[in-house]
């Protein structure tokens, strides 16, 4: 790989950009500011994966050497984690109400997004480099829930107590209240074109 500025994306069908036409989800936004801020050309790997939970995301770390590699020499890291691990606990409470899941849910992604951090870290302390690890927050897409906000709220506390001088808590969730109807793509989860704008903005301003 060459030496050039890295801009390394890392997360789950956020970072993808999935629910807006190519070229448009926050990562492709983000991207543009970056180079325009920095007056320099950045290389951006995308490295999203539609459907990833915190133990995927964390799997991917520790298993691939490319991805390790690009961390190693990153400027700039965006992280988008946590949202499946909630879903997977929500989908049983929408259906029948049963609230067990949320805990489980909540205790193996603290886990495993405190195992992301502190691996990034690790990889980070090879190298003298400065860098920025930027750490997306959730928003709620389903409001109209019973317990939903609750459950976002408590995941994006525990995201934004990571956050250090070098590691920044980027909060997208004020962001959508009240424009979850302007926000969000057909499916009523992900964002469309105009939610990644909004989250490219948020991510913009922890800067």
């Amino acid at each position: 790989m060459n030496r050039d500025s890295i801009y390394l994306a890392l997360g789950d069908s956020l970072t993808v950009g999935y629910g807006a036409p190519q070229g448009q989800g926050f990562v492709d936004h983000y991207h543009m500011a970056l180079q325009q801020k920095r007056n320099k050309e950045l290389n951006c790997f995308n490295q999203g994966v539609n459907g990833a939970t915190t133990g995927d995301i964390l799997e991917l770390i520790r298993r691939d050497a490319d991805i390790r590699e690009y961390i190693r020499k990153a400027e700039v890291i965006t992280l988008t984690a946590g949202g499946n691990d909630l879903l997977q606990a929500a989908i049983p409470y929408i259906f029948d109400g049963r609230t067990t899941d949320f805990i489980p849910a909540l205790v193996t992604f603290q886990r495993n997004y405190r195992k992301i951090i502190s691996d990034i870290q690790e990889i980070k302390s090879e190298s003298a480099q400065p860098f920025a690890l930027k750490l997306i927050g959730l928003y709620n897409p389903i409001p109209s829930v019973q317990a939903s906000d609750f459950w976002v709220k408590t995941f994006n506390t525990h995201i934004s107590k990571c956050a250090d001088r070098r590691v920044h808590f980027v909060n997208v969730y004020d962001a959508f209240v009240g424009n979850e109807t302007e926000y969000l793509f057909e499916d009523q989860v992900h964002p469309n074109e105009l939610g990644y704008r909004a989250i490219a903005e948020q991510v913009k301003k922890s800067d």
